[in-house]
């Protein structure tokens, strides 16, 4: 064992007689204390971020259709366009500012609810039927059903498979 070793190792007379494990303790604290610092401040900084322009959306699948839920609260419904093309479901709302009766636009204090429009698509892996979908709208959330295409397998769609 070397004068480091004993120098380093907690509790031993050496350690004690240049107080290593004092100083150790120090350093751990101001370690701890500045992780901890940096947690607040990123947890902070993180909740003053924009958050996405983009709606919520849940998509659920069974066997013959995909359910699509697209929170857009505070949207009208006029103020939505939705539309099926190439297996892709598009979304696009514009929210317009509001002008009062008189024609002046709203002078505010605080605005933390903002006029906005986006626009989202949304790829299905399986064909989607283009007739028949059904969508409703119903306390800022819209439901469409979209039902998936079956494939027909017929005489031509026989594949005979080598086998090595």
């Amino acid at each position: 064992m070397t004068k480091k070793d004993l120098i380093r190792r907690p509790g031993s007379p050496m350690s004690r007689l240049f107080q290593l494990d004092c100083f150790s303790d120090q350093i751990q604290e101001m370690v701890d204390s500045l992780w901890n610092r940096w947690d607040v401040d990123m947890k902070m900084f993180a909740d003053m971020q924009p958050k996405s322009k983009f709606p919520k959306v849940n998509i659920a699948e069974n066997d013959d259709e995909y359910e699509v839920e697209i929170a857009l609260a505070g949207f009208n419904k006029e103020d939505i366009e939705l539309e099926l093309k190439e297996n892709c479901l598009f979304i696009k709302a514009n929210k317009k500012e509001e002008i009062s009766e008189e024609g002046i636009q709203k002078r505010y204090l605080m605005k933390e609810i903002s006029s906005r429009s986006f626009r989202r698509a949304l790829n299905f892996p399986t064909k989607v039927l283009t007739d028949n979908i059904e969508c409703s709208h119903r306390d800022g959330v819209i439901v469409c059903i979209l039902k998936k295409d079956k494939p027909v397998l017929s005489e031509d769609d026989t594949i005979k498979i080598n086998i090595r």
